[in-house]
C-alpha cells in the first residue's frame, strides 16, 4: 500500500523546503559545494526563510512551464533564473582555492629549507 494523500504531499514538500533551506540559509548545498557556487542574498545579508519559501516556489512554476524558468537564464544579463529574480537572491561562482598553500607544503618547504621547527 502506498502512502498517498495531502498529509503525505503536505510532509514531502516541508522535507523538501527544510532540507533546502537549511542549505540555502548557509549558502551552498552540497552539490553548489562541489561545484564552487555559492547562493547569495543580494541585499548583502544571510538568506532568509521568506527568499527560501519564494525560491523553493519559484523553482517549481520555472519547472513546470516546461523549465522555461530555468532556460531563462541564457538570456537574462546576469544569468539569474525567475526564482533567483523573485527571492532577489543569485548564485555565484566561487574563486578556485590556492593551490600548494596547505600545511603539508608548508612543512615540505620548511624542511627543503632545513627549519626543522616545522
Amino acid at each position: 500500500m502506498a502512502a498517498q494523500g495531502p498529509v503525505y504531499q503536505l510532509i514531502l514538500v516541508a522535507s523538501m523546503v527544510s532540507f533546502l533551506g537549511y542549505f540555502w540559509r548557509r549558502g551552498r548545498t552540497l552539490g553548489m559545494q562541489a561545484w564552487r557556487l555559492r547562493l547569495v542574498n543580494l541585499s548583502g545579508g544571510p538568506v532568509t526563510w521568506k527568499q527560501v519559501l519564494i525560491r523553493f516556489g519559484g523553482a517549481v512554476v520555472g519547472a513546470l512551464c516546461l523549465g522555461i524558468g530555468y532556460l531563462s537564464m541564457l538570456w537574462h544579463p546576469e544569468r539569474r533564473c525567475w526564482h533567483d529574480r523573485w527571492s532577489h537572491t543569485a548564485v555565484v561562482l566561487l574563486p578556485k582555492p590556492e593551490r600548494g598553500r596547505n600545511k603539508r607544503s608548508m612543512h615540505t618547504s620548511k624542511q627543503q629549507n632545513g627549519d626543522s621547527s616545522a
